[in-house]
């Protein structure tokens, strides 16, 4: 029998290093004329060429792609020992 295994936002979120190399440059990013998803994942892209990029997730790309209301939680099967 499967069971599924819930892993909160929080939980999921709290794993996650944010890079954070762009500093100051994401203060104001959400509302500026360059927060696309493609503006920021071509800003990503450039970050890892170079060797800026420093984290599991590029805080531009996050911010881009989930919005707040979206739903995170990520669900994982897996086999029930009780058989």
């Amino acid at each position: 029998m499967r069971k599924k295994n819930t892993i909160k936002k929080e939980e999921a979120l709290d794993s996650v290093r944010f890079c954070t190399e762009c500093g100051e440059e994401l203060e104001n990013f959400s509302i500026s004329d360059h927060s696309s998803p493609e503006d920021a994942q071509k800003q990503h892209d450039t970050c890892k060429e170079t060797g800026k990029f420093n984290g599991d997730m590029c805080s531009r790309v996050f911010i881009t792609k989930f919005k707040e209301e979206d739903n995170l939680d990520f669900t994982e099967d897996t086999l029930d020992d009780e058989d």
